[in-house]
């Protein structure tokens, strides 16, 4: 069903706010889209682009690459839809331009499961970081992840949809109590479609708009909203043997900016965003996982010893590393998703010459995932 915008703005006159005000239309039963998600997604955020716009409004520009490359672009309510965008894009990634749409508006970018976030830039600095808390106060709270919690789904909104209602809807579909719901004004959003995301991601990305988070309550069976922190940390800890303290933390905080850090004895504990400790591990890479790690480009993986290392680091990042030396993951992404798997779990593996049953076991074990192994070929699959 679609109405007139001029009809829609007599309806503007006796709402408080309406974030529609830039559409020519609007559609009160938009369909689900089918969009690229998981590894697809990520293939797809790299791929170059080649573009031109002249004083085009920001939310054309965006469902024009929405659109094109099959990816979900949310866009913040505090950032106006109808501001004009002219930029040239010349070979750069889909990522990218979109950064730099952005940037021509003053707005940042961060990528959240399979979907691109656009907002402005002090949401942005804590919306992934807050995400990883939520994770971690999840992780503490059980003996083994909630599955319902950590369950990718599909979740999409109608045109002119209230945020209330959709935080509702988590709620439900995830069985969880509500409070706090009071904090949140009356607001009317324009549709979306996100492809993969759990409750954290999904609560987060609308909460954010109105720089709201939430708490865990009754263990994890229940959320209460509240205001977001001025400043969103972790604190990680980084081992310092063989190494100055002193100069490492200088070194760090010339390439990465400025952090909160003090010396632990033989560790360095660091309180930063999500974004500065990734920067901090692609640091520490070129010292540590490249060179320990030993795989055969050709041998078949049945016959292959596996010398391997990584810390803290998502099941996802791993299989790209071994995806770098011809080895191959084939499963159903979707039947996945459905069932809860989530390759961003973050694990540790350090093996020294292990066969490829059990370099994989240890790789798959912690997602409940069965494997076989032909050639080069890893094919994963629920257990039955």
């Amino acid at each position: 069903m679609r109405m007139t915008r001029s009809f829609w703005m007599l309806l503007f006159l006796f709402e408080c706010r309406v974030g529609l005000a830039a559409q020519t239309d609007v559609d009160l039963d938009l369909p689900v889209r089918t969009l690229k998600y998981g590894r697809d997604f990520r293939l797809e955020i790299e791929k170059k682009l080649w573009a031109s716009w002249q004083n085009v409004p920001l939310r054309s520009v965006l469902r024009r690459i929405s659109d094109d490359r099959k990816l979900s672009i949310l866009l913040d309510r505090r950032i106006d839809p109808t501001q004009l965008v002219t930029a040239q894009i010349k070979n750069e990634s889909v990522l990218a331009a979109v950064r730099l749409v952005a940037k021509n508006v003053g707005a940042d970018v961060r990528v959240v499961g399979s979907t691109i976030y656009v907002g402005p830039p002090v949401g942005c600095g804590k919306l992934r970081t807050l995400i990883e808390l939520r994770s971690q106060q999840l992780l503490s709270k059980s003996s083994k992840t909630d599955l319902r919690l950590t369950k990718r789904r599909v979740f999409h909104w109608n045109d002119l949809d209230a945020p209330i209602d959709l935080i509702r809807e988590v709620a439900n579909r995830n069985s969880l109590e509500l409070s706090g719901f009071n904090r949140i004004p009356h607001d009317l959003w324009a549709g979306v479609t996100l492809p993969s995301v759990n409750a954290i991601e999904s609560l987060s990305l609308i909460l954010i708009q109105f720089d709201l988070t939430f708490d865990w309550i009754d263990g994890t069976h229940g959320v209460s909203i509240v205001a977001a922190p001025k400043f969103a940390v972790i604190e990680k800890s980084y081992s310092m043997r063989n190494r100055s303290a002193d100069r490492t933390l200088e070194k760090w905080r010339q390439h990465v900016g400025d952090f909160d850090a003090n010396i632990q004895g033989t560790r360095l504990v660091v309180r930063t965003t999500v974004e500065k400790h990734e920067a901090i591990k692609r640091l520490l890479k070129p010292t540590t996982s490249r060179k320990k790690s030993k795989v055969s480009t050709s041998t078949p993986l049945v016959r292959q010893l596996f010398t391997f290392r990584r810390r803290d680091a998502t099941v996802r990042s791993i299989m790209q590393e071994l995806e770098k030396v011809d080895i191959r993951f084939e499963y159903d992404s979707e039947k996945l998703a459905s069932a809860g798997v989530d390759f961003e779990k973050r694990i540790t593996i350090d093996v020294t010459k292990a066969k490829a049953d059990e370099f994989f076991r240890k790789l798959f074990d912690p997602l409940q995932l069965e494997f076989t192994l032909k050639d080069r070929t890893v094919t994963l699959k629920l257990p039955r």
